[in-house]
C-alpha cells in the first residue's frame, strides 16, 4: 500500500508545478491525507516518493535524429543522417543509351559518390557515343531486356551483346529494330517484366495507357518491336513503368513545376492499340517530364534544369483523380529555369546517378539532398558549366557511407 501512494505522489507531482497547484486538485487533498497517515507526516511521504525518483530508471526516450550539415552556395542545407550501408550491386553494371542511339554499359563504381551538395560534375563522354544520354538501366537482374521507344514500340534485346564503354559501343539500330526517328525512353529487365501485372505508359502530352502483361504474348516483344500505343502526331512517349499491384499509386510531374498523385485503379486496363486517357491537365506549353509508380517509395527527387533539387515526401500530395493540375512541386527561382526530371526514392541508403546534357555525370547520396518540404524552393545540387542542363537522373543501389 506504502509503495501505491510514493507512486501515485511521484505521477500527481510531474503533473502539477508547485504545492499549491497539488492541493487545489481533489486527489491531491486525498493524497496528502493517505501521505499523512501512512508516514507520519506528508514531508516523510515527499522524502520518500524523492527518494523513490531518483532510483527510478530514466524513462526511454529516443534521440533526436542527428543532423550533418551539406554546405552549398545557398548556405547550409540540414540533411537527416541516415545509417547508410553499402548495398548489394552498388558497383553493378548500368546500360545506358545516348541521344544519338548507341548503347553501351559502364561500371557504377566508376562514379564517385558526392556526400555533400553541390556535388562537383565529372566529365562522362563515351568513346563512339553522343554526350547526350537519354535513358539508364541499373543492375538489370536478367540479360534480356526490354526498351520503349519514344513512338510507343516495345523492343527486346539482350544485355550480353552490349559493349561495356572500354570498347566501341553499338547503336540501338544494331541492337535493337528501331528506326532512325525512334529513341528510347525507358528499359527494363524481361525478369522484371514477368513478375508484374501491367505497364504504363505516360506521354509528353500528359496521357496515360495501362496493358496487361500478357498483351505481349507468351514470349514478349522481340527485337524488332511491338506496338504498345498508338500516340496523335504531335505527342510521343516521355516515360514507361512497371505495376505489380493494382491498387498501387502514380505520380507525375510537369515542366512547369506542379505534380499530381492519383489511384492506379483510376487507369483502366487497355488493349495494346488504344491510346490511353488523361493523366494531368497541362495548359499551354508545359508537358510532363516524368512519371513512375510509388509502390514500395516514401519519397521523390526532383531536380531543374539549372541542377537545383530537393526530396519531397509523397504524403504531401494528397491523392486526387486524375486529370487534374495537380499541387505544387517546385518552383524553379532561376529566369530561364525549368524542372527537368524526377525519380522515386525507395530509401536514404540509395544514390542518385545524374546526368546532365553537355556531357557531365555525379553521383549523389541521397541523405546529402535536403528535404525542405513541398511549397519550398529547391537548393542547388550540382555544380555545372555554364550552359550545361540536367538530363537524366537514375537511382543506383547505395555506395555505403562517406
Amino acid at each position: 500500500m506504502s509503495d501505491e501512494i510514493v507512486t501515485q505522489i511521484m505521477e500527481l507531482a510531474a503533473e502539477v508545478s508547485d504545492g499549491e497547484e497539488l492541493l487545489e486538485r481533489a486527489e491531491g487533498v486525498g493524497l496528502v491525507m493517505r501521505g499523512e497517515a501512512m508516514y507520519g507526516s506528508w514531508d516523510a511521504a515527499l522524502a520518500t516518493a524523492l527518494v523513490k525518483a531518483c532510483e527510478a530508471p530514466a524513462a526511454a526516450t529516443a534521440p533526436p535524429p542527428a543532423v550533418r550539415i551539406s554546405h552549398s552556395d545557398d548556405g547550409p542545407n540540414e540533411v537527416e543522417d541516415f545509417p547508410r550501408e553499402a548495398e548489394e550491386g552498388w558497383d553493378g553494371p548500368v546500360v545506358m543509351v545516348a541521344g544519338d542511339r548507341a548503347v553501351f554499359t559502364v561500371a557504377a563504381d566508376r562514379f564517385r559518390t558526392s556526400h555533400q551538395t553541390p556535388a562537383e560534375v565529372d566529365p562522362f563522354a563515351p568513346r563512339g557515343a553522343g554526350v547526350n544520354i537519354e535513358v539508364a538501366l541499373a543492375n538489370p537482374d536478367e540479360e534480356a531486356i526490354v526498351a520503349i521507344s519514344n513512338v510507343g514500340t516495345a523492343h527486346s534485346f539482350d544485355s550480353r551483346i552490349v559493349p561495356s564503354v572500354e570498347g566501341h559501343v553499338l547503336h540501338a539500330a544494331d541492337v535493337v529494330g528501331v528506326a532512325s526517328d525512334e529513341s528510347i525512353v525507358a528499359m527494363w529487365s524481361r525478369r522484371e517484366m514477368r513478375r508484374c501485372n501491367r505497364f504504363a505508359h505516360v506521354t509528353v502530352g500528359g496521357k496515360i495507357k495501362a496493358s496487361a502483361i500478357k498483351e505481349f504474348g507468351r514470349h514478349g516483344p522481340d527485337r524488332y518491336g511491338v506496338q504498345a500505343l498508338l500516340l496523335s502526331d504531335e505527342d510521343a512517349i516521355c516515360t514507361a513503368f512497371l505495376e505489380r499491384e493494382r491498387g498501387t499509386r502514380v505520380f507525375c510531374a510537369s515542366l512547369a513545376g506542379n505534380g499530381i498523385h492519383f489511384s492506379a485503379r483510376d487507369v483502366r486496363t487497355m488493349g495494346l492499340k488504344a491510346q490511353g486517357v488523361k493523366a494531368m491537365d497541362l495548359g499551354d506549353d508545359n508537358t510532363v517530364i516524368g512519371a513512375f509508380n510509388t509502390d514500395g517509395c516514401d519519397e521523390l527527387v526532383v531536380l531543374s534544369a539549372y541542377g537545383y533539387g530537393k526530396r519531397v515526401a509523397l504524403e504531401e500530395f494528397r491523392v486526387q483523380g486524375r486529370g487534374g493540375q495537380g499541387m505544387i512541386l517546385m518552383r524553379p527561382h532561376l529566369d530561364g529555369d525549368e524542372l527537368a526530371a524526377i525519380a522515386p526514392l525507395p530509401s536514404l541508403n540509395k544514390d542518385l546517378l545524374v546526368l546532365t546534357r553537355g556531357g557531365h555525370v555525379a553521383r549523389i547520396a541521397a541523405t546529402a539532398i535536403p528535404s525542405p518540404g513541398r511549397s519550398a524552393r529547391g537548393v542547388r545540387l550540382l555544380k555545372m558549366p555554364e550552359g550545361d542542363r540536367v538530363g537524366v537522373v537514375s537511382v543506383l543501389p547505395g555506395s555505403g557511407p562517406a
